[in-house]
Formats: C-alpha cells, structure tokens, sequence
C-alpha cells in the first residue's frame, strides 16, 4: 500500500513540480505565507530563518509551535512522539517538515506524509553534488524516490597518531577493522611510555565512565538490554564479552581516563604528543586535531562483524521534505532548494561535513574525507524492544546500578559472572516498578 500511495503521490505532485522553475527574482518578491514544522524549533530559528527572510523579505514564514503542542498531547495520554508529530501535520498542515532523527523520517515516509522530490529536482536540474551517492540514498524510500533534502551529515571515525604506531612497531589501523581488533591493537600501548608519560591506547570521547564505554560498545555490536520476548536480559554470552573487553582495558590503562578521572589531561595534546594512539570521535575533533598539527591519519569507523558495511553513527542535519499536502508547494520547494543549496551550506559551519562535494573541498581545504563516508549509512533503526508503557527512568536507574557493578568489577571485588547475574535480577525488578499496567 505505502508503494502505491508513494508512486500516486509521485505522479501528481511531480507534475507540480515540473513547473517550477519561474525565474528566481520574480520568486524572491512572493508574497504570502509559509508554513514550516520542525521538530526542534529552536534550530529552525536559528538556522534557517535569517536566510529565508533575507531571500524571501515579504514573505511570513509560520512556524509551527511544535514544542507546546507536543508537551500538550502528551498530557492527554500515552502518545509516542511519533504519533504526536502526525496529529501535528493533521492539525497545522504545513508546507515544509523537517524532521531531525531518522526514526521520524521513516515514519512520515511510510505514513505517506511527504512527497517525492524526484521530478522537481530533475526539471529544476537541482544538482546535490554529493560527496557520495550513499549520503543521497539514506534520502529515499524502499520505492528508491527521494522525499527529503539535507545539507550535512556527521559519523565518526578512528583517528590514530602516525608516530606512536611507527615508534612502537605496531601495524597502524586499517578501514574494516571490528571492535575485537580495536581494542586489541589498543591494549598494545598499554604498558608503553613516552618522554617520562604514560601512553594510552585509546580514547573514547563519548564515554564518561566505563559503563558509558561498555553501552557504547554494547550499540556498535548491535547488542540491546532487551530480547524479542520483551525480556531484560544482561547475562549472556554478548554481555559478557563486552564487559571483559571494557574492563580489562581500564585495568591495563589501555583506555584514556573518564570524567574526573582525567581532570587536567588534554587528550588531544596527548594524541598530538605521541601520548596517545586512537581517537574515535567524529567530524568535531578534526579542526582541533588538525590545529595541533599532530602526525596523524584516520580510517573508517570500526563495524559490526554481521553489518560489514554500514556505518551505524551517520547522523543528518535535517530530513527536509515538502509536505503531501502542502497548501503553498512551489514556494515550499523554492525555499527547499534555497536551505539546502550551495550558499546556505556554507554558512552552516559547525554543524557537521557538507554533503556537497564543493562545500566540503571548501570548508576543509580539499582534504580527503572519504573515511567519514566510505560505509553505507545504517537504513534502519534496531527495533525497540522494551516492554510497553517502560518509563524512561528505568534507563537512569539502570545505568547507576551499572555504574556501580562495574567499579566493584574492575577493584575485584565480584566476578563479571556475578555482576551481571545481579545487574540482570536488579533490572528486572526495575522493570516491573517502572512499567505502567494495561
């Protein structure tokens, strides 16, 4: 049904937008109105606002208050987000959606919300000059049209310090290595020093202590607290995997301290010292890794032995789609085109890499970003299987009674056997305490 609906929608609005191509000063003088929604308003006005009444100076752009009107759904009942947004598209009928998580994206998609940009783009010779023509296919739907535009992307990779490979004799990182190869090529620096300094083999920006760095670990290998029955379960073969390859780095001083515990420490000094061998982090660190001048080099983000190919920490600025029933279409997609154009990309600094290739060659001097880019982006959210009706602080309560298992295994003073099978019986009580009833 979704393919019929989407392949209707297809043919009506791409006649539509076939036409669009009126001369770009006589659009700039439109009057009228413009409906946007998008779910994090506040970017709206931060991002985009200022370009579109500077291109558009008599035109009104209404943006939908979507903050207050979601915080007032979710007063009347037990409403997913997702299903928020879609009573907010019914009520407000916008032109122009913008959704910023991909989950939202997938959804408007399948519920037949937006509408494909393919016959507009075409006529209108909207070149995206992409970096990649993966970064445009996580724009299209399972009937391969696209229904959304977006200016910049982020993922993470693993950068790693030239020298302190070639000084320590240690085979330097590769694209394609698995987690198990990570940490083990990291482990190699453990008991190495330089100048006087303790080496580390990896730092982990994201993780701010070491159960941090076991969930993170615990996402990358596609490993969840719940299984397909619904159930909690923490003690098992993948769990305790993931527990022995975080601990025993934090015992051995593989990783680079977390939180407090590295008060004072610079980890990019160190990496750009030598005093570091990894980083994995994203787009963010490589102005400052670069500004340190370091000797340094990175490679594709470390993959999930059953998804060799896909990189699951793409993230996009924005899903930007027109509306199926956007009241004011041409303007819609003459504004469209306008964000997510060349001009508009380049003022967009800090927000992630370009996916235009002239942007990026721009914003970072030709450098060869391929790493970022060279696996597929990840096409699918992993399924949520926690119980119905779980509050969220289950997760808050979870995390401090991992927190503290972890601590008691790392100073030996349970097994990991024994902190899981006690982490697993305290989650399940959780579990039950913070599960509404039917």
């Amino acid at each position: 049904m979704y393919k019929i609906l989407a392949l209707i929608s297809f043919l009506l609005i791409g006649t539509f937008l076939s036409g669009c191509q009126t001369n770009s000063k006589e659009k700039h003088n439109e009057q009228g109105t413009l409906v946007v929604l998008d779910t994090d308003e506040q970017r709206f006005r931060t991002e985009y606002l200022g370009t579109i009444n500077r291109s558009y100076p008599k035109l009104e752009v209404v943006l939908v208050p979507y903050e207050n009107y979601r915080n007032e759904q979710a007063k009347q009942g037990n409403l997913s987000n997702q299903e928020i947004l879609s009573g907010a598209i019914e009520h407000f009928i916008p032109d122009i959606i913008i959704a910023r998580e991909q989950s939202d994206f997938k959804k408007l998609m399948s519920d037949n919300r937006l509408a494909p940009l393919d016959r507009g783009i075409k006529s209108d010779k909207y070149d995206q000059d992409p970096l990649d023509p993966k970064l445009i296919s996580a724009l299209q739907g399972d009937d391969g049209l696209q229904y959304a535009l977006s200016s910049h992307f982020t993922s993470t990779v693993l950068y790693y310090n030239r020298s302190a490979f070639q000084q320590a004799g240690v085979a330097a990182p590769f694209d394609g290595m698995t987690w198990e190869e990570v940490y083990l090529t990291a482990a190699r620096f453990s008991g190495n020093s330089t100048n006087n300094n303790k080496q580390y083999g990896l730092y982990l920006p994201n993780a701010n202590s070491a159960f941090s760095a076991i969930l993170n670990l615990a996402y990358e290998e596609g490993i969840g607290f719940f299984t397909p029955k619904k159930e909690l379960a923490l003690h098992t073969p993948e769990w305790i995997k993931v527990w022995e390859t975080v601990t025993k780095a934090v015992r051995s001083g593989t990783l680079f301290p977390f939180g407090q515990d590295a008060a004072g420490e610079d980890p990019i000094k160190q990496f750009s010292e030598g005093k570091m061998a990894m980083i994995y982090g994203d787009d963010k660190l490589l102005t400052q890794i670069t500004d340190r001048k370091a000797d340094w080099a990175m490679v594709s983000e470390p993959f999930h032995s059953k998804q060799p190919d896909v990189g699951k920490n793409y993230r996009y600025l924005q899903y930007m789609g027109l509306s199926v029933n956007a009241p004011h279409r041409e303007l819609a997609w003459e504004v469209m085109k306008l964000l997510n154009g060349e001009k508009a990309a380049l003022s967009f600094s800090g927000q992630g890499i370009p996916i235009r290739k002239a942007v990026a060659n721009t914003s970072y001097n030709n450098f060869d970003l391929k790493p970022f880019y060279s696996l597929r982006p990840n096409d699918s959210e992993a399924a949520d299987l926690a119980p119905t009706g779980l509050n969220p602080e289950f997760y808050l309560d979870l995390y401090s009674e991992g927190d503290k298992k972890v601590k008691e295994v790392i100073e030996s003073k349970v097994t990991i056997d024994q902190a899981l099978l006690e982490l697993e019986e305290l989650g399940q009580a959780l579990v039950k305490r913070y599960t509404k009833a039917e």
